[in-house]
């Protein structure tokens, strides 16, 4: 279900339309529909779709050169390193337009320390020169700053875009559930919010007190331990981030109250 975007769909089209080269980073929190939205971008247009995941640096290579190599029309062709691999598309697109999209970005800059240095010196040399749309999308904030955004980036300075996809507006709420009162659709946004992702995983069909107790308060569902996950996320020292929630709920309210519970 794809809803609304209509800004963000614009500005990546118009990237997409830009004469020569363009650099795209896209990022947010977790299910608020990044990957959704590249999908619905990337409909019509010749594209390298690469999801990065956890595995290891040379597993990754491997998938990359084959939707590579399957997107360029080429047969089977090896390369020792993402740099190589790169190089080539850069030499074989043409005059063509093509995006490259690089989804969960962080997972490759965090397998690969260099990844983002290489990533800067082949863009410089080479992509930069061609009709390339490279798109780099992530969803640990903290971690796209580093890499991309922050002065001291590896690839600061190169975007020529930069979007924070936030979760929806709330009237949004009724395309995903339609035909509710003001009282169901403020029990709604109180408690799964606009990400879209959750509101996917409401039951139309059930009221909404069903609805919290199947999809949130039911230890085997995801959303249940959901706050727990996503502190981990962007949080080094998530020990003492939880034992300050802890001590909040347990009345201390006060930095004085909190700091002498935690010592």
């Amino acid at each position: 279900m794809f809803v609304d975007r209509e800004h963000e769909l614009q500005t990546l089209n118009k990237q997409y339309n830009l004469n020569g080269s363009s650099f795209v980073v896209l990022y947010g929190k977790r299910r608020v529909g990044k990957t959704t939205l590249i999908r619905e971008f990337i409909k019509q247009k010749e594209a390298i779709y690469f999801y990065a995941t956890e595995i290891n640096i040379s597993m990754q290579l491997k998938s990359f050169i084959k939707d590579m190599l399957e997107v360029l029309g080429f047969g089977n062709i090896s390369f020792d390193s993402f740099e190589d691999a790169l190089i080539f598309l850069a030499n074989n697109i043409g005059d063509k337009k093509l995006v490259l999209v690089f989804d969960e970005y962080q997972n490759l800059a965090k397998i690969d320390k260099s990844f983002s240095s290489v990533l800067q010196k082949v863009w410089d040399m080479h992509l930069q020169q061609t009709n390339i749309m490279l798109i780099l999308c992530g969803s640990t904030i903290s971690m796209m700053h580093s890499e991309v955004s922050n002065y001291s980036a590896p690839l600061y300075g190169r975007s020529t875009a930069i979007i924070h996809l936030k979760p929806l507006l709330a009237r949004y709420i009724y395309d995903f559930v339609p035909n509710i009162t003001f009282k169901e659709f403020m029990n709604i946004y109180a408690s799964f919010g606009t990400i879209p992702k959750y509101l996917q995983l409401y039951q139309k069909d059930k009221r909404f007190i069903e609805n919290l107790k199947e999809v949130i308060l039911n230890k085997n569902f995801f959303l249940y331990s959901e706050g727990y996950f996503l502190p981990k996320q962007e949080i080094n020292d998530v020990l003492t981030y939880f034992s300050i929630l802890e001590a909040i709920s347990k009345g201390a309210t006060k930095l004085g109250n909190i700091s002498s519970i935690l010592s």
